[in-house]
């Protein structure tokens, strides 16, 4: 299993407005896509997404149910696990969104206390 994204990848994501999540509720199940903002922290090359719903964003829910999941990057598809933030990295998510969404009319909502609990890190997982 790769252990790291490709540095490619990285910038495409850092340069990305936004990605498409690919979940489902189970591995036979529906394919589910939601757009998303994506925030890469180029010290550790890791890769975070936060849902604006919260805990009852449904994408959300369903990458805590079955973390196997994919993200979409115009004509790319990476196989993804999900990986609960901890709250050093919800604090990071948070000033990487800042910096990338600064002038988003919906910064501030991917900053409400309630959704910070919703931030994850995507790891590279086989397909």
């Amino acid at each position: 299993m790769p252990t790291a994204f490709a540095s490619t990848l990285l910038q495409r994501l850092t340069d990305a407005y936004s990605i498409k999540i690919e979940t489902r509720d189970h591995p036979d199940a529906l394919l589910h896509r939601t757009t998303v903002w994506v925030a890469v922290d180029q010290a550790t090359r890791a890769v975070y997404v936060r849902s604006v719903r919260g805990p009852k964003g449904n994408w959300y829910r369903r990458l805590l149910a079955n973390p196997d999941g994919a993200m979409a990057l115009s004509d790319e598809r990476v196989c993804v696990k999900a990986v609960p933030a901890t709250t050093a990295e919800i604090t990071l998510v948070s000033e990487l969104f800042r910096r990338k969404y600064l002038n988003d009319q919906h910064m501030l909502a991917i900053q409400r206390p309630e959704v910070l609990p919703a931030t994850l890190q995507l790891v590279p997982r086989e397909a």
